[in-house]
């Protein structure tokens, strides 16, 4: 008797193949019986040694399906429960290639398991259970080690010409590495820095005109898989547009206006049709302005919608996890944030107020916690703390929480996973001064305490991530408007 599909241990999941029973000439029960079960029906009839062919479906002895925490400390130590089936008392478990200690037997749906120091390694590592016999359930995917430290060379100081403000970082030459814009509130010039994919950039400033020039927004805007910008051109009361030519040059200009000294804008699909719509921020009207797509680079003024007084940023998200964009705006004279969710149509519903740390002005989006459902992170000119609002998956969110950041906080923010442990942290600058600042997060919505990073001049105003270099590793790009200057960060932690 013989099986001809190979079904040699370890395995884990499913085992799915084609299988032949031989000796028992055409009787599939017999076949059956050594443990082939059909998943897709007889396939065939007998087969030449007069067994029978058939798809089969062959549950593995043991499997592993999750891990609780899925996150831990680095010098481990904490008890950890396994999920599964198939456990038994004898079993063992590994992280990555350490042995976990303290193995307590459950049931054979659960292991529970002291976490071994991870020698050095964080991130993602694989975990497994081991049966005595040598059977093996392996999975890669359910558990990370906390990174607990990061680092960043010195500055690369890349010049601009007078007040370097909102800085964001988006592959406008199609390469594949993302480049840097940066506003100018003195010049009127978006400054470009083209990446060459090493870390060094080429300079293509693009004039605008007007003056104080501040959010910008990088997307295909004229629909011909190009990337296009847009920029709030505070002093003409509008947005102005550029059309990207795919090398790091922007050309025809063009202004939409706006309302009185438009601030943050976003570039996102607001009305589900696969085309990014335009959302601004006015800061002397108190009005998000919407732009809907007509056709090609053409732009309609839509509808317009309340504020708290003097709000300086906008962010968007799907915060109710509706399928639908919406937006939030960081309102600097009334402490609060504004929440607008989408109808999926380019409207909104009535705004929704969330009282937030004094004077905000920077507002970021991302799931901090991990649980699904898109937290807030706010900065703001009149304390010395960042403000962490975590959602509830339903388009609100809980009570301010506050992450003290050393002196005021109210500007730019960015958050990426910057030391390759799969959990989000965050980057922030405080108002024209220095250093830039991160805090590591724990994956939970805590963060460790800030660690300070130098840049070229001591006036920063904007932050960014991007890996500038192609080494896999997320960088910083800081605007400096006193040092007229932009500070590249080139990320150095150590991947282990």
């Amino acid at each position: 008797m013989s099986h001809s599909a190979a079904m040699t241990a370890p395995v884990f999941g499913t085992l799915k193949g084609r299988c032949s029973a031989t000796g028992f000439g055409s009787v599939l029960p017999l076949a059956l019986a050594l443990g082939c079960t059909s998943s897709g029906g007889y396939t065939g009839g007998p087969i030449p040694d007069g067994g029978w062919a058939f798809d089969f479906s062959l549950p593995a002895r043991v499997q592993l399906t999750a891990v609780e925490p899925s996150l831990g400390p680095m010098a481990g130590g904490i008890s950890v429960k396994l999920r599964g089936v198939g456990f038994e008392p004898s079993a063992q478990a590994r992280f990555g290639n350490n042995l976990a200690t303290g193995l307590t037997f459950q049931s054979p749906t659960e292991l529970t398991v002291t976490l071994p120091a991870s020698g050095g390694a964080f991130g993602k590592v694989p975990v497994a259970v081991r049966l005595s016999d040598g059977v093996t359930a392996l999975r890669p995917d359910l558990f990370s080690y906390l990174g607990e430290d990061v680092s960043f060379a010195a500055p690369i100081r890349l010049k601009v010409g007078s007040g370097a403000y909102v800085v964001t970082a988006a592959d406008v030459n199609r390469d594949a590495v993302p480049d840097i814009l940066v506003s100018s509130t003195g010049d009127s010039i978006v400054y470009g820095f083209i990446s060459r994919g090493d870390g060094t950039f080429d300079a293509k400033p693009t004039p605008i005109g007007g003056n104080w020039l501040w959010g910008l927004a990088v997307a295909d805007l004229t629909g011909d898989g190009i990337v296009d910008f847009a920029v709030a051109n505070s002093g003409r009361g509008a947005l102005t547009l550029t059309t990207g030519t795919g090398t790091g040059e922007f050309l025809n200009a063009t202004d939409l206006p706006s309302g009185v000294k438009p601030y943050g804008v976003v570039a996102a699909d607001l009305d589900g049709n696969a085309q990014p719509e335009l959302a601004v921020v006015n800061n002397g009207d108190a009005k998000v302005v919407i732009f809907s797509k007509r056709s090609g680079s053409s732009f309609v003024r839509g509808q317009s919608y309340d504020t708290g007084t003097a709000p300086m940023w906008l962010e968007s998200g799907d915060f109710n996890r509706d399928g639908k964009l919406d937006l939030v705006s960081a309102d600097f004279g009334t402490n609060t944030l504004t929440v607008l969710l989408g109808q999926g149509d380019a409207t909104f519903r009535a705004p929704m107020t969330l009282p937030s740390i004094e004077r905000s002005s920077y507002v970021r989006a991302a799931d901090l916690n991990r649980d699904g459902k898109l937290d807030l992170v706010a900065s703001g000119e009149g304390e010395m703390n960042l403000g962490l609002f975590f959602g509830n998956g339903d388009g609100t969110f809980g009570a301010l929480q506050k992450l003290p950041i050393g002196g005021m906080s109210g500007a730019g923010i960015t958050i990426a996973d910057f030391n390759g442990d799969s959990v989000p942290d965050i980057a922030a600058v405080r108002p024209f001064t220095a250093p830039v600042r991160v805090f590591l997060g724990r994956g939970d919505g805590t963060f460790g305490p800030e660690k300070g990073f130098s840049t070229a001049g001591n006036s920063v105003f904007g932050i960014a991530a991007g890996d500038f270099n192609n080494d896999g590793r997320m960088d910083l790009v800081a605007s400096d408007g006193g040092d007229n200057s932009v500070s590249v960060l080139l990320n150095t932690t150590v991947s282990r």
